[in-house]
């Protein structure tokens, strides 16, 4: 299947709030991107754990943008995280106060700068806070950590995979429920 009907596909199961393609696309876009967006942070005086923490607020940037309509389908998925991405990742450093001369950019990454989205500081983990822990372990493992239903089942000592399966969609609906009923905005979650 082509890039741009999976990326079609992922826009269309959020704008349609389908759960379980949601949990599949989420799952789909960190193998496919997560590794370039890892190797930028890497390069570039980061931790595997800032790449991770990183990736996650470039996930929920987007399901907001896709969600308020603000995403304009011009580039691809990969092009359109690994901007928001970086953007992040630079806005750390000059926190940091790390020149910016001593980037790497990866060179195989073709992305437009126009759509770097400098307004955007989405932090996931401050959203993550508003569900139990044991979700938000659960989602992290799974989406970040690549764990698998089996590895999943028994680390959080589940009878089945199917009940794995179940537990770990409620904990998803409860993020992105909590995300919309509390109607928070970009500003709600900006770095400190």
């Amino acid at each position: 299947m082509e890039s741009k009907t999976n990326d079609n596909q992922i826009i269309r199961a959020i704008l349609e709030q389908n759960q379980a393609v949601i949990n599949s696309s989420m799952q789909y876009l960190y193998q496919q991107y997560f590794q370039a967006i890892k190797n930028f942070v890497l390069k570039n005086s980061g931790s595997l754990a800032e790449a991770n923490d990183l990736f996650q607020d470039a996930l929920v940037i987007f399901y907001v943008k896709v969600r308020k309509g603000e995403y304009r389908n011009t580039s691809s998925l990969k092009t359109y995280l690994f901007g928001i991405a970086k953007n992040l990742w630079l806005k750390e450093l000059r926190r940091r106060r790390i020149a910016q001369k001593h980037l790497q950019v990866e060179d195989d990454i073709d992305f437009q700068e126009e759509l770097i989205i400098h307004e955007s500081q989405v932090t996931i983990r401050k959203v993550m806070e508003l569900i139990n822990e044991e979700c938000k372990r659960l989602l992290m493992d799974f989406y970040f950590e690549g764990q698998s239903m089996a590895q999943l089942t028994v680390r959080y000592g589940l009878g089945s995979e199917a009940a794995t399966k179940n537990k770990k969609y409620r904990c998803l609906q409860k993020l992105m429920a909590l995300v919309k009923q509390q109607k928070l905005q970009r500003s709600d979650f900006r770095h400190g």
